[in-house]
């Protein structure tokens, strides 16, 4: 506003009493905060009395500060000063402040400071808030300030007059000094409620004008059986700036510890809400029973597009107790820290100068700033950094490149920032950055694919940034949704979207061939579920036709439906023959809008085997170019997790009706949380990334395979759900950085891409490597890693050196030796050799070893031991000791045994087991020292269960007749060890015994449970819902956990006494079905049993070329289910693997025996 001379307003002063008790004290700012300037002249009277003045006087012996203080002492007329007219925003939030003394002041609230709003033509509009007395006190006390927020000015306010009062007729003094109006930088108006509640609001919510932090009023809301809350208006905010919010609460008796909070939810430049911040709806959150307490959060990373935000107090449901809330603010921060360079701070090799630090400067005054940063990688190796003074102007932003010329490795790296401001404590920032390869994409086509959430987003910058990363990462293949619902909103009229043209075209300008999924229900047919009406069927299919017709030479790969077998869209758990029904429809109009178009079924949640055998046996064959899977495996590493057998479960499929189909992996990952269960680290989830791409590669099954998903999804920090990306998500602290899993995912991409698979090497237990052979370049690739075991691998290829790249592409050069051997250290981390090797070569582990149950029967009882086989792969002999320690009888160690073991050959040492065996698994570190001083020590797991052969098998009833199973071995389980019930109460609550037994034909299994409520309500997959059993058996045990797929089944008795439910969500690859399965389960209410009962085929449980004999060892495990009628309440279990995660390592051993 222009400034001139203005006329001084004489109006009278109009009494109101409206109850206004500061709280004395100076709240201190945040240290780097300025001091914003004092738009009130003359606040402390150095320059003498203020223009408006009657009776009083300059004290220069009384005062706050400075040379005098206006006074006044108390007459039969009321005495006050005025001060000169004070521009204003009317929509601006200003701080009021005043130092007060009193002594012997006979009223209250005589003493006393008000403001007048006067409009631009100087014409009065009242009183602030529309009471005289806005700040007031009396009595005795020595200086203190009083501090209130002006924000709810009347419309038309362009001046206020501040004035300082004595009312009449009171006795006593005081003094007034230091008084000051100041911009807030509040962006909240009436964060203190000084002006009533905020408008947006429910429930019994009452301006509390007795109970209050400072000012006039406070928000006080008491508990009742709804949630109740106050929202602000919305306020205007930058999205790339830094807020800081704070709040005054105080609380009595609230019941729940986190019942009153404090909420803020994002919203566009269109008003649409974008959701709470940080996706949690509970930004502060308080209870109990506290005085005011101030709470603080930084917004430091609003989504992109928010163009406002609301704040909202708020007190649940059903809590009791009473919150009160005041002094709500909302600041920009002054001087924001951050970084700008290559999206996401993914800087390349080829360009380290990208980088830079930035500094914004929201305040209103120049800052000098003197900053310092370092490098730290993420193994905590520090790196020389740098530093820089800066002459930051007021409203504007200063760079600094950030030298990162000492690093040498890619990987991921934290850049950590100090600027310091002349007599303030330092502001500190930490980013992540990361360091990659140089991009290298000689190919137009590869097996990597990603999942995304994009499609349907109109910002084109956010697409293009999107799918640019996409690209930049070497991936060729994305997929998303198509939704129908989106599509058809009026029955029978297809409209494609805009937004959907965008995503398309901009992925096809990017190189990326896009999958559209046609998924999900549409309201207008069928309610809105799977459709399964001829006229739900039909307008499906019509659908599915025309967005492929409207995206005729752009999109030729559709994906029908996602998820079907576990209720994706598919509430009602229609059949897989419903699905093949749906299948066919859609296929013919895909065809026949496109004969081009390639078209994938099926899209099953696991290698779901048993239901894709349903859809084939439906006729589905014919109706589909490839089959889809998504088969996750974590937290289990997709080696134990049975990954290349799902995909050869799958392929076996086709067998029984005509060529095999592709099988595509349209998702798979490993979610990334170290907190959360089933959660793995960033290293890892990278490290099982290269393992499940490269044995899909070398599958020959697997031609596509698709990381789920590029970015983090904006979930609540408790959902794993918001953990699976490669970047980070836009809610997060930088926006599209990578983690540790996309370095190493873009190496793999890079080693990778192109290549055609060679062959595969088996150079020892638990170590595999993989050839590979790129055209384009003409090199040879090897990729190895063991299951566990820090490994020596020795390689002959051909060439006297090569060069070996690790999880992130870091580069190392190998040489051969004179024997022309190179050797290569291995671990669970794929390590990648890359050269020009000759026709044939050799890997090789030196020597491996593993242990094994043995049993010996007696009349004098079972003797269990520790059997340890060592095998020798090398073409000369080696000798040296073996021990072990870890748990059970070896849990203070063992005597060290000699061994010798020939070229080629394979050596046994035993050690016995004292006592009786638990029913856990026991940990062994077993420690091998060669004569030649090359020590190794690997780490085992091992349990000791026998299933006896007999030659009376049982007769499958559930009945368990007298002397049936009188020869098995029980299986306990009734431990409170083995209870996954979180009240679990006791043996009568539930529990079992499990027997099994052997023949040439069958394993039979009967299990006997204690189950004094028995609930079950499935009729397929979903059986584990209720009560019922599951059991896992690994064939390929003594290959290595799962190396070929395990057996996890099912047996339930659901609420139809007569329907007796047998599913398998696991097969290894080359079983048969189950239609042999003899199966019976009995409930006898009367004594609260359960008995289950099967016999199942050999050839059912084992791959071809794998025999039942004695001294077979099998992985095993059994747990039960229950459910009391509300859900499931958990499970009892006799070892894991099958309950918490899908571990086969967790199975235990399952040894073969003839009895004696």
């Amino acid at each position: 506003m222009r400034r001139g001379k203005r006329k001084w307003l004489m109006a009278a002063l109009v009494m109101a009493l409206i109850v206004s008790l500061c709280v004395p004290g100076d709240l201190a700012g945040r240290a780097h905060a300025e001091e914003a300037a004092n738009l009130l002249a003359n606040g402390g009277f150095e320059s003498g009395t203020w223009p408006l003045k009657t009776g009083t006087m300059l004290d220069t012996a009384t005062k706050h500060s400075g040379n005098q203080s206006a006074s006044m002492s108390g007459t039969a007329s009321s005495q006050y000063l005025g001060s000169g007219l004070i521009p204003v925003q009317a929509s601006a939030v200003y701080d009021l402040t005043a130092w007060i003394k009193t002594a012997g002041i006979s009223t209250t609230d005589a003493a006393s400071i008000n403001v007048l709003m006067i409009g631009n033509s100087n014409n009065s509009l009242g009183w602030y808030s529309g009471a005289m007395k806005l700040i007031r006190t009396g009595g005795d006390q020595d200086w203190t300030k009083f501090k209130v927020e002006l924000s709810a000015f009347t419309s038309g306010t362009a001046y206020i007059r501040v004035y300082v009062r004595l009312d009449a007729n009171v006795s006593g003094t005081v003094w007034f000094d230091d008084l000051a109006v100041q911009t807030s930088g509040n962006t909240l108006a009436n964060g203190g409620f000084e002006s009533g509640l905020w408008a947006m609001k429910k429930g019994a919510i009452w301006a509390d004008t007795a109970v209050r932090h400072s000012g006039n009023t406070s928000a006080g809301i008491t508990g009742g059986t709804e949630g109740q809350y106050l929202g602000s208006v919305l306020i205007p905010v930058q999205d790339d700036d830094v807020y800081d919010l704070s709040a005054w609460i105080k609380t009595t008796g609230v019941s729940s510890n986190d019942g009153a909070s404090v909420n803020v939810l994002l919203a566009d430049a269109d008003m649409n809400s974008l959701g709470w911040y940080n996706n949690a709806m509970k930004l502060m959150g308080t209870g109990g029973t506290q005085d005011w307490t101030q709470y603080s959060a930084e917004l430091d990373h609003l989504l992109p597009g928010t163009a406002y935000l609301r704040i909202y107090v708020r007190l649940d449901a059903n809590v009791s107790g009473t919150v009160w809330f005041d002094d709500l603010a909302l600041k920009l921060k002054e001087l924001v820290i951050g970084t700008d360079g290559p999206v996401g701070n993914i800087v390349t090799a080829d360009n380290l100068a990208s980088l830079d630090l930035t500094m914004k400067n929201n305040a209103a005054q120049d800052k000098d700033v003197h900053v310092t940063y370092s490098l730290k990688g993420a193994d905590s190796k520090v790196f020389p950094g740098g530093s820089f003074d800066a002459h930051v102007t007021a409203g504007s932003t200063y760079r600094s490149s950030v030298n990162l010329s000492a690093l040498n490795r890619f990987g991921l790296y934290t850049l950590s920032v100090a600027a310091q401001e002349a007599g303030k404590s330092a502001l500190t920032e930490a980013f992540t950055f990361s360091l990659v390869d140089s991009p290298a994409d000689p190919v137009t086509d590869n097996s990597f694919g990603t999942a995304l959430h994009l499609m349907g987003k109109t910002d084109a910058n956010l697409v293009d940034t999107y799918l640019t990363q996409v690209a930049d990462t070497g991936i060729k293949w994305i997929r998303d949704d198509a939704r129908w619902e989106k599509a058809e909103t009026t029955a029978g009229q297809i409209g494609i979207p805009a937004s959907w043209d965008l995503f398309v075209d901009t992925a096809i300008s990017k190189g990326l061939h896009p999958i559209l999924i046609i998924d999900y229900g549409n309201p207008l047919y069928d309610g809105g579920k799977a459709p399964y009406t001829d006229e739900g069927i039909a307008a499906y299919a019509n659908y599915a036709g025309k967005l492929a017709e409207h995206f005729v030479g752009k999109v030729d790969h559709f994906e029908i439906w996602n998820e079907w077998n576990i209720g994706g869209g598919n509430p009602d758990r229609l059949s897989p023959e419903a699905y093949a029904k749906v299948l066919k429809a859609a296929y013919a109009a895909i065809k026949a809008a496109n004969p081009n178009a390639f078209v994938i079924s099926c899209a099953t949640s696991g290698a779901d085997a048993e239901w894709i055998g349903r859809v084939l046996a439906a006729g589905g064959y014919g109706y589909m170019d490839a089959v889809s899977i998504h088969p996750y495996t974590y937290p289990v590493n997709p080696d134990d997790g049975g990954f290349a057998a799902s995909l050869a479960a799958i392929h076996n499929l086709f067998a029984a009706y005509g060529p095999a189909k592709p099988v595509w992996v349209t998702e798979i990952g490993w979610p990334t949380s170290e907190v959360l269960d089933r959660g793995v680290s960033e290293r890892t989830s990278g490290a099982y990334a290269a393992r499940v791409y490269t044995l899909a590669l070398s599958s020959g099954i697997a031609e596509k395979v698709f990381w789920y998903d590029f970015k983090n999804d904006n979930k609540p920090e408790t959902s794993l759900e918001g953990h699976f990306g490669l970047v980070r998500g836009d809610h997060e602290s930088v926006p599209w950085s990578a983690k540790e899993n996309y370095i190493a995912y873009r190496a793999a991409v890079s080693r990778l891409s192109g290549a055609s698979y060679v062959q595969s090497y088996a150079p020892g237990d638990r170590v595999q490597a993989y050839q590979f052979h790129r055209s384009h370049d003409g090199k040879d690739v090897i990729v190895a890693w063991s299951q566990g075991d820090s490994k020596q691998l020795l390689m002959q290829l051909g060439a006297s050196t090569a060069t070996a790249y690790d999880l992130f592409g870091n580069r190392t050069a190998l040489s051969a030796g004179t024997d022309g051997t190179i050797m290569l250290p291995v671990s669970e981390e794929p390590v990648y050799v890359e050269g020009n090797f000759a026709p044939v070569i050799s890997v090789k582990d030196p020597y491996s070893l593993d242990v094994y149950p043995q049993l010996t029967t007696s009349p004098e009882g079972d003797q269990w031991a520790a059997e340890i086989r060592i095998r020798n792969q090398l073409d000369i002999a080696q000798s040296g000791t073996v021990q072990i320690s870890g748990s059970g009888p070896w849990e203070n160690g063992s005597v060290a045994q000699p061994f010798t073991v020939m070229p080629n050959s394979t050596t046994t040492v035993t050690y016995l087991f004292t006592g009786e065996p638990e029913a856990v698994l026991y940990d062994l570190n077993i420690l091998t020292i060669l004569d030649n001083g090359a020590d190794t020590v690997v780490k085992r797991k091992l349990s000791f269960m026998a299933a006896e052969q007999t030659d009376q098998p049982p007769v499958i009833d559930g009945m368990m007749s007298a002397g049936e199973w009188a020869g098995a071995r029980p299986i306990a389980i009734d431990q409170a060890f083995q209870s996954h019930i979180a009240d679990w109460g006791g043996t009568n609550d539930l529990s079992a015994t499990g027997y099994l037994q052997w023949d040439a034909d069958n394993l039979y299994l009967a299990v006997s449970v204690q189950d004094n409520i028995h609930a079950q309500s499935g009729t397929g997959s979903d059986i584990w819902k209720g009560d019922g059993i599951q059991f896992a058996i690994d064939p390929g045990r003594k290959l290595g956990s799962s190396t070929l797929g395990y057996n996890e089944m099912g047996l339930a008795l659901n609420a139809d006494a007569s329907n007796v439910i047998l599913w398998r969500w696991k097969t290894p690859a080359g079983a048969g079905g189950l239609n042999s399965v003899q199966r019976a389960v009995y409930r006898d209410a009367s004594s609260s049993t359960t008995v289950y009962e099967m016999a199942i085929p050999w050839t059912a449980l084992l791959p071809a070329g794998i025999a039942p004999t004695a001294g077979a060892d099998f992985g095993f495990s059994l747990l039960i289910n229950d459910n009391d009628g509300s859900g499931r309440r958990g499970w009892m279990a006799y070892m894991g693997g099958i309950g918490e995660s899908k571990d086969p390592k967790a199975f235990g051993d399952l040894l073969l025996v003839v009895p004696e």
